[in-house]
């Protein structure tokens, strides 16, 4: 409820670095639309009815997601996850994810993240069962990498039929305000190989993301037109504004005003259409071949956060493996 914001709040203050930044106006938003789940202590007991504490007290985490990005029913996304300090390594993190596929609709199928490069909460994904697939440039003054890591929701989601890994070839929303091609993380390549933002002064381009020699490049944005300082002679034939003269009460001649400085408004950087168009041959090729053989991303699940099947949950089936710690179902 909104009454979790300042808590909320709080968290994200003391752990901007790695969750961004969001304004009171837009938590609210995620509050009122339900994309906000927060993690209480239970009730003690003999305390009355059971339930989280009001007022957000005796808060342990909160996760805003959505079960429905970039217009693709089967795709959700985890904007941010926190955990309060002192609480964390006891599953409350994990439990949140796995509450998120819970809620989520049935069509959604698939759930991605972007984690930046340079922080240990992707490990965290990693032991969820999260894969890391592309990354992308992040701003131009952090110059960080943002990796795309996914995992399918439900357990049993395996085999021939299963929801194939998709994602997105360029991005243009979010807080970078700013086009950014995303290109796939290769096999073989961990995730902390991937390289950032680099600039090419000489050439005029700016590379996008590297793996090991190969670079994207895309032309950089024409700086504007020098402007020509005026001859010596258009100055002299400027006429000087007259000057006011005053009398008393009575006032001669015209005002002189000055002109204020108004700057432009700056110009949004966008993708080369030609280069969005070979980053996305580029995805649809890669999702091809990952998808015939996927055995080329094998993730390092830790614990099984997904929706277990119906049918094998009532016919007392087993939906894990034995080297993987499911998390207690719901209540």
């Amino acid at each position: 409820t909104k009454a979790d914001i300042p808590f909320m709040d709080r968290l994200q203050s003391a752990h901007c670095k790695q969750l961004g930044y969001f304004p009171t106006k837009q938590f609210e938003g995620y509050v009122e639309m339900g994309a906000v789940l927060v993690a209480h202590e239970p009730r003690p007991s003999g305390s009355g009815e059971g339930g989280p504490l009001p007022d957000g007290c005796g808060s342990l985490g909160y996760i805003i997601s959505r079960d429905r990005y970039l217009k693709r029913d089967e795709l959700g996304v985890v904007y941010q996850l926190c955990v309060a300090p002192g609480e964390q390594r006891k599953l409350v993190g994990a439990s949140l994810v796995a509450e998120v596929f819970r809620c989520s609709a049935y069509g959604c199928k698939l759930y991605c993240c972007w984690c930046a490069q340079d922080i240990d909460a992707n490990y965290f994904w990693e032991s969820l069962g999260f894969v890391p697939i592309a990354f992308r440039a992040g701003s131009a003054k952090k110059k960080r990498v943002h990796i795309f890591c996914q995992r399918r929701v439900h357990a049993d989601d395996t085999g021939e039929k299963a929801t194939p890994w998709w994602y997105p070839c360029a991005t243009n929303g979010g807080a970078i305000r700013e086009d950014r091609l995303v290109f796939p993380i290769p096999p073989g390549v961990h995730w902390k190989d991937v390289t950032g933002v680099v600039r090419a002064e000489r050439s005029g381009l700016e590379v996008h993301g590297s793996v090991g020699e190969n670079a994207i490049v895309r032309a950089r944005k024409p700086k504007a037109a020098r402007r020509e300082p005026k001859s010596q002679n258009a100055q002299h034939e400027t006429k000087p504004p007259r000057q006011q003269i005053s009398t008393g009460r009575l006032f001669f001649g015209s005002p002189v005003v000055k002109a204020k400085n108004v700057q432009a408004p700056k110009g949004r950087v966008k993708n080369d259409p030609a280069l969005a168009a070979k980053a996305r041959e580029l995805r649809d090729r890669w999702m091809e071949e990952l998808n015939r053989n996927p055995a080329m991303l094998l993730g390092n699940g830790k614990y099984e956060v997904g929706r277990a099947d119906l049918t094998k949950t009532l016919s007392g089936g087993a939906t894990n493996g034995p080297d993987v710690l499911a998390l207690p179902a719901a209540a």
